[in-house]
């Protein structure tokens, strides 16, 4: 895995959006992944910002692949 797969990405494709947050208190990495209307969609904790990158990349093109090109994700 390269450096640039372990950037946490702020923008994903399908109008999806991803967000970190340091929780210190539990040694923790908050992730979420918002639509355009700002709703979470999905979720989760990680150990650290590269772990939550690959959660959120992995999130990002399962949603995609579903779609394959048929609409936008972020609508249904």
């Amino acid at each position: 895995m390269s450096s640039d797969d372990e950037s946490f990405p702020d923008d994903l494709t399908g109008h999806f959006w991803a967000r970190l947050v340091e929780m210190p208190d539990l040694e923790r990495w908050r992730y979420e992944v918002v639509d355009y209307q700002n709703n979470v969609v999905a979720e989760g904790l990680a150990v650290s910002p590269a772990q939550a990158a690959r959660f959120v990349m992995a999130w990002d093109r399962v949603v995609c692949e579903a779609f394959d090109g048929s609409g936008d994700p972020s609508l249904t």
